[in-house]
């Protein structure tokens, strides 16, 4: 491998470290928010969150976009 084939250190910097994908069928991943698999099939249907098929019936959602769509964090009040 020559030198100029290696990445450079900014390359790397503007590279963001690849994520996991954390699917789960429908019905898990509307328990694991507490809403109804409706609801997330609404949600899928507007394009809010995205679905993945396999096979033809069987749909997958991600709970690592589940988490940033459906959990926020509750501010505290400093005394």
């Amino acid at each position: 491998m020559t030198k100029s084939a290696l990445p450079t250190l900014a390359q790397e910097a503007a590279t963001p470290p690849p994520t996991t994908r954390r699917l789960v069928r429908l019905k898990v991943g509307a328990a694991y928010v507490g809403v109804d698999h409706q609801t997330l099939r609404r949600r899928i249907a507007d394009g809010s969150i995205s679905d993945y098929r396999a096979g033809k019936t069987l749909v997958l959602v991600d709970l690592n976009e589940l988490d940033s769509t459906y959990l926020q964090r509750i501010p505290t009040s400093s005394s």
